[in-house]
């Protein structure tokens, strides 16, 4: 089927093309009466405007690019659903990119976003070295979410991570778990290391015994079992995330059902999911909010200045279902 552009308009409505294209953008110079004429032509001929070819134009597409590493975690479904819902609310269409080399946002792929003329990056992942070198020239805007780097030019927001570390261990030893372990997917990125961190200031200050792994590329579970065989008293895991903690659940359930569980982003908020862990909760829907503002703020012109960073508050999310499992066992 051919497509209809606006020489078709012009050719049934008898005026130039031109005049069709203002008529189309609701310029001034176009009488109503002509804009409503060339409007139900469009709409009987099934006229779509191209895009591409007006991005190209105006130099801006109104796209927004989301970008992180791993479709299989489902934090980074529900955090695109609140982004898609916030970039929309502004006007804004979007695209999602899910990086394949690694869990940085290499160079190829920022490339690939230039060429597709984004207007800006909302990224998951932190730049490598070589992308770092690109992002300090400043061609496309980027907020990074839920991770940080020493970039002077892009814009962060992130979870108050050392507090959520703490917090989680924190948890547990109030449940009165005295050999805790941390449970990481790679301790490369930010929030890995910080919510480490503060898994080590909680366990040093009450005198807790602790240890810790790292996923890597190795199934969750082998990992896990592997933990509970070689540390037999092991009553409590903190785990990065909670498609990790869902996963130390389920393997828990089976051969240690009395250890417990703190996963991390409280997915089970959006997702109700089975199993008996809490969570560090944070604002999802505040953080892609802010976000897509940060991002628009330079994008439009607002601000360009040094790189801002914000810090949101945590809790624990306990659920119904693990508050009465804790009343049983009290009874």
């Amino acid at each position: 089927m051919k497509r209809v552009t606006l020489k078709d308009i012009a050719r049934e409505t008898g005026l130039t093309v031109n005049s069709v294209s203002h008529a189309l953008n609701d310029k001034s110079d176009i009488s109503p009466a002509t804009k409503e004429r060339v409007a139900e032509a469009a709409k009987r001929l099934g006229y779509v405007p191209n895009l591409a070819a007006s991005a190209l134009k105006k130099g801006k597409s109104r796209t927004l690019a989301i970008v992180f590493d791993n479709l299989f975690n489902p934090y980074y479904n529900i955090m695109t659903h609140y982004l898609a819902n916030a970039v929309s609310a502004c006007g804004y269409d979007f695209l999602t990119v899910v990086e394949k080399d690694g869990d940085r946002l290499n160079a190829a792929t920022y490339r690939n976003l230039l060429a597709r003329n984004v207007d800006g990056i909302l990224s998951f992942l932190e730049p490598d070295k070589e992308t770092a070198k690109i992002l300090r020239g400043g061609a496309l805007p980027v907020t990074m979410i839920g991770r940080y780097c020493e970039l002077k030019n892009i814009d962060y927001i992130y979870a108050d991570d050392v507090r959520g570390g703490y917090a989680a261990a924190e948890y547990l030893i109030s449940k009165g778990a005295k050999r805790l372990h941390y449970l990481a997917d790679r301790m490369s990125c930010s929030c890995a290391r910080e919510r480490f961190q503060g898994f080590l200031e909680c366990v040093e200050e009450k005198g807790v015994r602790y240890s810790s792994s790292e996923m890597g590329n190795r199934p969750y579970y082998e990992v896990i079992e592997k933990v509970m065989e070689e540390i037999p008293d092991c009553d409590g895991f903190v785990c990065f995330n909670d498609h990790i903690a869902i996963e130390a659940q389920y393997v828990a359930s089976r051969l240690r059902p009395e250890l417990k569980v703190v996963g991390y982003d409280d997915i089970k908020e959006e997702v109700k999911l089975p199993g008996l862990f809490a969570s560090v909760a944070i604002d999802k829907e505040g953080i892609a909010i802010r976000a897509v503002e940060l991002l628009l703020d330079r994008i439009e012109g607002g601000y360009s200045g040094k790189g801002r960073k914000v810090i949101m508050p945590v809790h624990i999310a306990e659920y119904a279902e693990l508050k009465d499992r804790a009343a049983d066992a009290e009874s």
